[in-house]
């Protein structure tokens, strides 16, 4: 099974994760957000996160884990399948490693014009610190949260290959919640994590089910 596969129908996934649940997830992201900044929940999360500083750094840990995880898992899978001759496991590999991938470009792409600043710099302003336009903010700044995004993503992907393992799901579910919760900790507003995670769920879902079917 070739490596290519990662890019299996990844257009058409791409274009369906924005479409999936008639674009909902995104709305639903957007109208969460304007929520969370206008009650003052973001604000107040983050200043109970800053007044507990064992808190506050454990945060740090989740940024870590969820930058190498979804790298590591898919290419770990990948390369098993492949010295065992496994086809199902290789392909499955790919298709959470595209999971994450798009997780991490169709979040890239939102944080270009949203460019939030994050409330390490900002601390808070009337509107929770959002820059729109183009790349105002660069790519590492803004709404939604990019670990989070893919760590739902590659969750809600293992969700759809693994229906019948309840452990593997229970397990992809507690890591994205773990690496959700810690960045909202330090590197990101709380509304940044809750759209990544509506956003993610739509793109690992259309991802899993798609190329799923192709498994063997």
């Amino acid at each position: 099974m070739p490596i290519t596969y990662l890019f299996y129908k990844i257009h058409k996934n791409a274009l369906d994760s924005i479409t999936y649940n008639y674009g909902l997830n995104y709305i639903l992201a957007g109208v969460s957000t304007y929520f969370l900044v206008q009650t003052n929940i973001d604000l107040r999360w983050y200043q109970f996160s800053v007044a507990h500083p064992w808190i506050y750094y454990s945060g740090f840990v989740s940024a870590l884990l969820g930058f190498f995880v979804p790298i590591i898992l898919p290419l770990v899978m990948y390369m098993r399948g492949k010295n065992k001759e496994d086809t199902s496991l290789q392909n499955k590999g790919l298709v959470i490693g595209q999971a994450a991938l798009l997780g991490l470009v169709i979040s890239t792409c939102i944080k270009v014009f949203s460019g939030r600043i994050p409330p390490t710099i900002t601390g808070f302003t009337p509107n929770g610190g959002f820059q729109f336009g183009f790349l105002r903010g660069g790519v590492f700044y803004g709404w939604p949260s990019s670990h989070t995004t893919v760590a739902v993503a590659l969750a809600a992907a293992v969700t759809e290959l693994y229906p019948n393992n309840t452990f593997i799901k229970v397990s992809a579910w507690m890591f994205a919640v773990i690496i959700g919760l810690g960045v909202s900790l330090d590197i990101h507003w709380f509304s940044d994590v809750i759209a990544g995670a509506l956003i993610g769920y739509a793109i690992g879902t259309t991802v899993g089910k798609h190329n799923s079917l192709s498994l063997t």
